[in-house]
């Protein structure tokens, strides 16, 4: 499905940046139109797509903290996360704009996918260099002692949104039209983070290695609101566009980390090993809002009865508190009881962060 994203252009709806208003800006008789010019009550399909070229951004992302110890110093603290990276998704659009009193009704859907990763390596050697690396979803396992210190993170996101909204023509003079529009909209999306985290003692310590698997599958819906403006250069058939929408969801996410455990004790012949499985389904309520802003060129055919609008912009996505994971207690669960073989019951408890999208969009559009 990357690939697919990644050389995807689509091809559907206009943004709704147009809805119908920049018509007659370019017409060549000046606006309004000509008494007989009845290009403008005509329903129309629409069809178009975007290429999204973006980065996201993820609060509470990180999967271990290194602490670095040197003499005379009070030490630092420095959280180790995915390297997030820029990809490709893309944006697919159907609609009708109305042949009476402006009304346009569109259906949109978005598909984004990404995947990160990062790796550390730390090697202490007490009194010259003391501290450690600790997985932050399976909290402060092991006292620092001497030795070799790993640890990789791997993340991956896929993003799937479908909107349908009705709007309508509220102002419109030569240079701008406002476009307000209310609809509904629907997302389903699927993070992974998987992380490693291995010690190697350089004498007297036990061996450990931790792997987590992290999943968080977020289904929401709810409505959204918004405001779509242009705004006439008076060149060449060009206009700014400016767009902003808002939208309440009610979301359920399905939590689960899978977290495997091996101990090597010098006293004892084999490794201790445990494996655990740890699940939530919270319900919230969701916030998003988008903005998006850029330049756009529409090019008429046989006198309106079909146009072609081709735009380039920049968009920023928010997404308030859809990052979600679970992480460990480390009270409640360490690695004591591990040694002892005695079955701890740990409390766990939900990492919480917000999410961004932001980058390049690129799209073509074509009214008939």
């Amino acid at each position: 499905m990357k690939n697919l994203s990644t050389y995807v252009v689509a091809f559907a709806l206009p943004c709704l940046a147009l809805q119908g208003a920049e018509i007659p800006f370019y017409y060549d008789y000046g606006y309004p139109p000509p008494a007989d010019y009845e290009g403008l009550d005509l329903g129309k399909l629409i069809v178009g797509a975007e290429w999204l070229y973006m980065k996201p951004a993820v609060d509470e992302n990180y999967f271990a903290e290194k602490t670095v110890f040197t003499p005379g110093s009070c030490g630092s603290i420095s959280r180790i996360a995915p390297d997030l990276n820029w990809d490709s998704g893309f944006r697919v659009h159907a609609g009708y704009a109305l042949p009476f009193d402006q009304w346009t009704i569109d259906i949109a859907y978005t598909y984004f996918w990404t995947d990160a990763s990062r790796s550390s390596h730390f090697t202490t050697d007490a009194p010259t260099t003391m501290g450690g690396i600790v997985p932050t979803l399976f909290n402060d396992v092991l006292s620092f002692s001497d030795g070799n210190y790993n640890t990789t993170g791997n993340w991956k996101w896929q993003y799937n949104q479908l909107d349908i909204d009705f709007s309508r023509i509220s102002y419109l003079n030569r240079s701008v039209s406002l476009n307000p529009r209310a609809g509904f909209r629907f997302i389903w999306s699927q993070q992974h983070l998987n992380s490693f985290f291995g010690f190697d003692p350089t004498a007297g310590s036990n061996a450990l290695s931790v792997r987590t698997a992290n999943k968080n599958e977020l289904d929401g819906f709810g409505i959204k609101f918004g405001l779509d403006t242009t705004w006439d250069i008076g060149f060449c058939g060009l206009s700014l566009y400016g767009n902003f929408d808002y939208s309440v969801l009610y979301g359920c996410s399905r939590l689960r980390q899978d977290l495997y455990l091996t101990e090597v004790i010098p006293a004892v012949a084999s490794p201790f090993t445990q494996s655990l499985a740890f699940k939530s389904n919270p319900k919230t309520l969701k916030q998003m809002a988008t903005l998006d802003f850029g330049l756009q060129w529409i090019k008429d055919f046989n006198c309106y009865e079909s146009f072609l609008i081709v735009k380039a912009g920049w968009e920023y996505i928010f997404f308030s508190g859809f990052n979600m994971l679970i992480a460990r207690d480390a009270q409640d669960f360490t690695l004591e009881d591990f040694s002892t073989g005695a079955r701890a019951m740990p409390v766990s408890h939900t990492l919480r962060g917000d999410m961004g999208l932001y980058g390049l969009i690129l799209g073509a559009d074509f009214y008939f």
